[in-house]
């Protein structure tokens, strides 16, 4: 019976010291990259930066135009940081245009949140409607 305890013993030591050092490494790194491989690249831009997508083809609905420009914004504007989950869309004429996404009932549901709570952040602010692909600027009554 003795010849048995010396390997159960092994083993138990050495399963608890596998769960111990993984959860002391997990802890230590928590939010940080532990290992990387060799050829890759840590990202060149600080993580409060926010990154815009491409607003969707078949989008049917609200936006808030939060922004409008000329050519492409840069990552690091001000604009990306204020507001979370920012989409752009090339216009028709040239330029580009920086929206938010909105699910509202009607028009003025839309117009009150704009005016309460986008207008005082960013002041050239707009609500657009789209739907079948054609952008339409909704204006209070």
């Amino acid at each position: 019976m003795n010849t048995l305890r010396i390997p159960l013993a092994l083993l138990l030591a050495t399963v608890f010291f596998a769960a111990t050092a993984y959860s002391q490494s997990s802890l230590s790194y928590q939010g940080e990259v532990a290992y990387r491989a060799a050829d890759s690249k840590l990202p060149e831009t600080p993580s409060p930066y926010r990154f815009h997508k491409k607003l969707p083809v078949s989008y049917i609905g609200y936006a808030i135009e939060v922004a409008s420009s000329t050519y492409p914004l840069d990552r690091a504007n001000p604009v990306f940081r204020q507001f979370g989950k920012v989409h752009y869309d090339k216009l028709e004429r040239g330029g580009y245009s920086y929206l938010i996404l909105g699910r509202f009932s009607s028009d003025e549901s839309a117009l009150h949140f704009l005016n309460t709570i986008i207008v005082p952040k960013a002041k050239e602010a707009k609500l657009v409607h789209y739907k079948d692909g054609i952008r339409k600027i909704v204006r209070a009554n």
